[in-house]
C-alpha cells in the first residue's frame, strides 16, 4: 500500500508542477486541463495496475464490464441528444428539449447496457424503501 501512496501522492501534484512550467513557458491556459486530463488517466491505470496486481483483478473483465458499457453507454445518449439539438432552432427550446431527451436516454441506456443482472438487482432493493413509502403515501389501487 506503500508504493500505491507514494504513486497516487506522485501522480496528484504532478499537474500543479507541469501547468506552472506549461505557464512559466507561455502556453495557453487549457493546457492546465490537458495536463490534469493526462495525469488523471495516469493515475486510473495505476491504480488498476494495483487492483490487478494485489486483488487479483482480470483487467479484460474490468475493460468489458466497465469501460466498454461506459462508453458504448455515452455513445448512445450523445448520439440521440443530437437529435433535438439538430432538429431545433431556438436556442431555448433545444436547450430544454437536450436536457430532457439526454437525462431520460440516459436512465433508460444505463438501465439496459449499463446494468447487469445483479446491478438491477440490487437497485430494485435499494429503491424497496421508496416504494413502500409512495404506495403508503400516495393513495393509489387503494
Amino acid at each position: 500500500i506503500l508504493v500505491y501512496e507514494i504513486f497516487t501522492s506522485i501522480l496528484l501534484i504532478a499537474p500543479f508542477l507541469v501547468s506552472y512550467l506549461l505557464f512559466s513557458w507561455h502556453y495557453p491556459p487549457y493546457f492546465m486541463y490537458v495536463s490534469v486530463i493526462f495525469f488523471t488517466v495516469i493515475l486510473c491505470a495505476v491504480v488498476i495496475y494495483f487492483a490487478h496486481l494485489y486483488c487479483s483483478l482480470s483487467i479484460k473483465q474490468y475493460l468489458i464490464n466497465v469501460v466498454f458499457r461506459c462508453t458504448i453507454t455515452f455513445l448512445i445518449v450523445l448520439l440521440i441528444a443530437f437529435i433535438p439539438h439538430y432538429f431545433t432552432s431556438e436556442p431555448i427550446t433545444r436547450l430544454v428539449l437536450v436536457c430532457i431527451v439526454t437525462g431520460f436516454s440516459y436512465c433508460f441506456i444505463v438501465w439496459y447496457v449499463g446494468f447487469n443482472k445483479d446491478e438491477k438487482d440490487l437497485f430494485n432493493k435499494l429503491l424497496e424503501p421508496v416504494k413502500i413509502y409512495v404506495r403508503n403515501v400516495l393513495p393509489i389501487n387503494r
